[in-house]
């Protein structure tokens, strides 16, 4: 075999090899691209949910809330008044996110309205358990500084 015919020889089998190659990196950094598109997309979604939710759920409790715990005997607040509560923060979400938002996030999720609007009760009660939660450590925080002060009357005003 002449050099001549080992080149074309080896010319004949790299090349489609290298091109394969080359095609299937490229496929594959599109795909990761995508991926990445997607994920960045799906994070900025739901960073966008939880701002809404938590506003709307801040504004519920400080308007509607907090004063029907007011006027109830034990601050416990009915099922029938929290289902009440849920879906006014359903609708102030919705309404504040906009279609163009809401129909990005159900792209995002993958679901239809129904859907949407239980993913969207999700994290609406999770951030009243978390404003719960929250009031409740600062009570804890307030009652123990109170007891300090009762209990170490000389040591709460010496620092002062």
């Amino acid at each position: 075999m002449s050099p001549d015919d080992m080149s074309t020889c080896a010319t004949q089998t790299l090349l489609p090899t290298l091109a394969a190659a080359v095609t299937w990196a490229a496929t594959h950094a599109g795909r990761s691209l995508r991926h990445k598109r997607h994920a960045a997309e799906v994070a900025n979604a739901i960073v966008r949910l939880d701002h809404v939710v938590n506003a709307v759920v801040r504004e519920l409790e400080q308007r509607a809330a907090g004063v029907l715990r007011q006027v109830t005997k034990d601050a416990r607040l009915s099922d029938m008044v929290k289902d009440m509560l849920r879906k006014a923060a359903l609708l102030k979400t919705k309404q504040l996110l906009g279609e163009r938002q809401l129909a990005q996030l159900a792209k995002v999720v993958g679901s239809k309205t129904a859907g949407i609007d239980e993913f969207i009760i999700t994290r609406i009660e999770a951030a009243v358990h978390g404003l719960a939660q929250a009031r409740r450590l600062q009570q804890a925080r307030s009652r123990a500084a109170a007891a300090s002060q009762t209990a170490f009357p000389k040591l709460a005003t010496k620092g002062r």
